[in-house]
């Protein structure tokens, strides 16, 4: 995937011509209708279409609409997540927020998608490490397998987890990035990039013996880089794909919840110092 060279704001500045600073390839107003026009396409044809929203996403994100397989692939990432109730690290700060603001949706929406990072969700460092690794072996003409030596071998210098690898809940298998390997080979979009990641893990159950599984967002990196997706973009499609939950643990916790969530004492263990007076050279205000 190649990357368009970013713009410079000091060329702006120093040349003071602004005509090309905001420009998007994405959509625009008609002046004449007032129609959105999205990627070519006004948006008031896409309402009364049957385009289905995994098409709409991929057009919005790419630019073309998907062909089949694509488009199946698409559908089947933003049906990968579900819920995973109070073990979610999106519900439950999504919640927490809504208890103590719950005349809009907008705050919990907000506080579930920013809980959404490295150790939780979200794809985009398997990505990363996806991109970068098959990168490094085209342009050092590297074997699969030599690149997952590399990777592997790094990470363990570092001292660092491998980005994709395992699950702390899913001991074994994680069982949805298994069906997502099912629907890629079904749908014949099991490519050289997703095979950089298997040999990672091979790699990595050799040099720790021990089985390692790959977990969900390391396929959902594989099936966005087949898709020749940028990982910020496969990783908004995770964020999409939470939504549904999140919205129905936010209705949830207004209709059915505990208005003002806390910590409840039997789990709030304080490891802190006993209880204990101040220093002598410390008076009450106001005493003689």
């Amino acid at each position: 995937m190649t990357t368009k060279k970013r713009r410079s704001l000091f060329s702006f500045l120093k040349n003071n011509d602004w005509k090309q600073y905001w420009t998007t390839k994405i959509s625009t107003v008609s002046q004449e209708t007032g129609n959105s026009i999205v990627r070519g396409y006004p948006l008031c044809d896409i309402i009364e279409s049957n385009m289905s929203f995994a098409e709409l996403v991929f057009l919005v994100l790419k630019g073309e609409l998907p062909n089949e397989k694509q488009k199946t692939m698409v559908n089947v990432l933003l049906c990968s997540i579900g819920d995973y109730g109070f073990n979610s690290m999106v519900s439950v700060p999504g919640r927490t927020i809504t208890s103590a603001s719950p005349d809009s949706p907008m705050p919990g929406i907000a506080a579930g998608l920013l809980s959404l990072g490295r150790t939780y969700v979200s794809p985009q460092y398997a990505g990363e490490l996806l991109e970068q690794s098959y990168a490094t072996m085209k342009k050092e003409n590297l074997s699969v397998e030599e690149i997952a030596d590399r990777v592997v071998r790094e990470y363990t210098d570092r001292g660092e987890a491998i980005p994709g690898l395992g699950h702390p809940l899913y001991r074994s298998d994680d069982l949805r990035a298994e069906s997502l390997l099912k629907v890629q080979h079904e749908l014949d979009i099991f490519g050289e990039k997703s095979e950089i990641y298997e040999a990672i893990r091979v790699r990595a159950e050799q040099e720790f013996d021990r089985e390692i599984s790959l977990n969900w967002p390391a396929r959902v990196a594989c099936i966005g880089a087949e898709l020749d997706m940028a990982p910020f973009e496969y990783t908004g499609i995770a964020a999409i794909a939470y939504m549904p939950a999140l919205i129905a643990h936010i209705q949830e916790e207004v209709t059915e919840g505990v208005p003002l969530r806390i910590i409840p004492p039997i789990i709030n263990d304080y490891t802190g110092v006993p209880e204990r007076p101040l220093p002598e050279r410390f008076v009450k205000v106001g005493a003689k």
